[in-house]
C-alpha cells in the first residue's frame, strides 16, 4: 500500500509524463526504456538505487544517477549492456576515470541519442572518502514508479556534501538550485538523518548542519569543520588524495566526460564522436536481432 505522500508523488509523476508526452519532448518509447532498466536494477540487488531527480535523464537532458557498491559495478554494467542490446541500442561505453564513479553510456538514434547512467560507488571530499554506496542502503525507499531511490532528504545531503559547500564553509549555490536542495533537506528530516549515518565519525555534524540548512539557519562553522575533518583524513590516506587530485589536474581531459552531455554533438556525427572516445575507452558494438529495427548507429 502506498502512503499519502507516495500517492501524491505518483500523481505528480503521471502529470509530468503526460505533459512531456503532449509536448513531444519525451516519447513513451524512451520513458519505457528507462523504466525497464531502473526496475530491473532495483530487483537485482537491495544496495542499488536512484539518487536525485531522475526526470532530466528520462528527458534525455542529463544522466540518470545511481548509487551501487564498487563490488557490484560489473553486475551493473552487465545489466546495462543486456538492456541496451535487448532494446536495439548500438554501442555501450564504460568509463572509470573519475575516482569512485562508473559512467555507462549507450547510443540510440533520434534527436537525443545518448542514454547515460552515472554510478556512484563512493564520494570524495577534500581528498577523503566520505562514504560508500552501501552505507546509504538504510536511506532508500521505493519510488511509486517502481524503482528504488534515496529518500528526498538523503538525496539533499549527498548533493550538498560535498558539491554545495565552499572551502570557507559557505553555500556554493544560489537561486533555484540552492532552493531545490534546501527544500529536500527541510521536507524530509528523517531522510537527512538516515544519510548522515553514512558519514561515520562526523555523522552528528553532518545531520545537524544539514537540518539547519534546510531550516534556513546555515551553520558555516559546522560546514567548515566537516571540510577540515575531510582534509585531515585525506592527507592521512595519500593514495586516495592523490588519485582525486590527479583527476582534477589532468590536462588531457577525458573525451567521454567532456562531451557526452552534448546531445547535438553526438547526434551530428556519431561515428566521429565514437572514434574519439575509443582512444581511451572500450566501445562495445552490440548485436541487433533481425526482427528488431535498430535504434542506434552502426560503425
Amino acid at each position: 500500500m502506498l502512503t499519502g505522500k507516495e500517492k501524491l508523488a505518483a500523481r505528480r509523476a503521471r502529470l509530468l509524463c503526460a505533459h512531456l508526452l503532449k509536448d513531444d519532448v519525451l516519447t513513451a518509447d524512451r520513458y519505457e526504456l528507462w523504466h525497464r532498466l531502473l526496475v530491473d536494477l532495483t530487483e537485482a540487488a537491495p544496495q542499488w538505487g536512484v539518487t536525485g531527480n531522475v526526470d532530466e535523464g528520462l528527458l534525455g537532458d542529463g544522466d540518470v544517477d545511481l548509487v551501487a557498491p564498487v563490488d557490484d559495478w560489473q553486475a551493473v554494467e552487465r545489466h546495462f549492456r543486456a538492456w541496451a542490446e535487448t532494446h536495439g541500442l548500438s554501442h555501450v561505453i564504460s568509463c572509470v576515470h573519475r575516482p569512485g564513479v562508473l559512467e555507462l553510456v549507450a547510443l540510440g538514434a533520434g534527436e537525443k541519442p545518448v542514454y547515460q547512467i552515472e554510478v556512484l560507488g563512493y564520494r570524495h571530499f577534500r581528498g577523503a572518502r566520505l562514504y560508500r554506496a552501501e552505507d546509504l542502503s538504510a536511506a532508500m525507499e521505493m519510488d511509486p514508479r517502481g524503482w528504488r531511490r534515496l529518500r528526498p532528504g538523503a538525496a539533499g545531503v549527498v548533493k550538498l556534501l560535498p558539491n554545495g559547500v565552499t572551502w570557507s564553509g559557505g553555500l556554493k549555490w544560489h537561486g533555484a538550485k540552492a532552493q531545490r536542495v534546501l527544500t529536500l533537506l527541510r521536507d524530509d528530516p528523517e531522510g537527512v538523518r538516515a544519510a548522515a549515518r553514512a558519514f561515520g565519525f562526523v555523522q552528528g555534524l553532518v545531520a545537524t548542519a544539514s537540518l539547519r540548512a534546510g531550516q534556513g539557519r546555515w551553520s558555516r562553522w559546522r560546514m567548515s569543520l566537516i571540510g577540515l575533518w575531510a582534509l585531515v583524513r585525506g592527507l592521512g590516506h595519500p593514495q586516495s588524495f592523490l588519485a582525486r587530485a590527479g583527476f582534477r589536474l589532468r590536462t588531457d581531459r577525458c573525451e567521454l566526460l567532456t562531451t557526452v552531455k552534448d546531445q547535438e554533438l553526438v547526434r551530428r556525427d556519431p561515428e566521429k564522436w565514437l572514434a574519439r572516445v575509443a582512444v581511451e575507452h572500450e566501445v562495445r558494438g552490440l548485436k541487433v536481432t533481425e526482427d528488431r529495427e535498430p535504434r542506434g548507429f552502426r560503425l
